[in-house]
This record gives structure tokens, sequence and C-alpha cells, in this order.
């Protein structure tokens, strides 16, 4: 996946991140910490993200925190070229991010979509 492509933080993920890991930061400075969550932190691919044409849901963490960020492609031939995200929000700890797991495969579940 391209390090350079375009990201962009919800209102909803800063949120979260002070609801859930700390409320003395900035809106500026828990950005700045989301992003860096993004580039240095742990890639694990979720799914492709079935209420979206062309999206992949991705799940980074480092040891603080994990987030959600959905990363959208275009296929060219036979290869995707990734061009745009979204941190979509902040889970939180270990604990926060299974329950969010559990809560998407029950969604997509009753979507009628096999996991």
């Amino acid at each position: 996946m391209n390090a350079d492509i375009n990201i962009r933080v919800t209102d909803h993920a800063i949120a979260r991140y002070k609801e859930r890991i700390d409320d003395s930061l900035s809106d500026e400075e828990i950005k700045k910490e989301l992003l860096g969550i993004y580039k240095s932190g742990k890639k694990t691919k979720l799914r492709e993200c079935v209420f979206e044409k062309n999206a992949t849901e991705y799940i980074f963490e480092n040891k603080n925190a994990a987030i959600l960020v959905i990363i959208k492609y275009a296929i060219k031939g036979k290869k995707r070229k990734y061009y745009g995200g979204v941190i979509v929000t902040c889970l939180g700890d270990s604990t926060t991010r299974k329950w969010y797991k559990e809560q998407a495969n029950k969604t997509y579940a009753r979507a009628g979509y096999i996991l």
C-alpha cells in the first residue's frame, strides 16, 4: 500500500480518542497521534468494505491504541491503486477492539454476508 496516500481523520475518531485514551490533548495533537498510529502501527486487514465499493477496512494498532481505517482504491488491470483513506474511529485498547470486531461481524451477518 502506498504510504503517500491522502488520509483524512474524522471528528468522530478525535472524539473517541478523547473518550477512550486521553482527553487532555488538543484536536491537532490527537490528529497527529492518529496519523502516527496509521504510519507506524501494525496493520491488520479486517475485510473488504461491503457497504462501500472499492474499499478495504484495516485496523492499525500500536501499544496504546487501535484505529479503524477505510482505504479506497481503484482497480487497474489486476492491480489495486490506493488513493485515499479515512480514519473512521479510535477503537481504544484491545478490549474495545475485540468488542468492535464482534459487533461488526454481527452487522455483516445480519446483512447476509458470509464472514
